[in-house]
């Protein structure tokens, strides 16, 4: 791949909640998939979050969602953006920049998963 070269990409993006068995905490799994004419690029980036002496619930969707949204999302995406970057130096030998996103540009429906232990 060319450094010069101009292509349309379209990431995919694709987000994974589940719950700790012990209900006190919840781990994400953010897929980004990249496909360029020379090939196919794919990052995931997990993060696990505790709230202490709080147990998830029924109840507790509404404020998943916001956090997952508006913070977690934000911060695993600096991460993807970093090694959809040196996977594509070392495989392409050239880095595919992604445009920094904006808070609230990238939002998932939220749902929990089984535990995921």
């Amino acid at each position: 791949m060319e450094a010069s070269e101009d292509f349309e990409i379209s990431p995919e993006y694709a987000l994974n909640i589940a719950a700790r068995a012990d209900e006190a905490g919840f781990r994400i799994l953010f897929r980004t998939s990249i496909t360029v004419p020379i090939g196919q690029i794919a990052c995931d980036i997990a993060a696990e979050y505790e709230l202490d002496g709080v147990v998830l619930g029924e109840g507790s969707s509404g404020a998943m969602q916001e956090f997952v949204n508006n913070v977690a999302i934000m911060h695993i995406l600096p991460y993807a953006r970093q090694s959809i970057a040196d996977l594509t130096q070392r495989v392409f030998s050239a880095p595919l920049l992604m445009p920094i996103m904006q808070r609230g540009e990238l939002q998932f429906q939220v749902g929990m998963d089984e535990t995921a232990d």
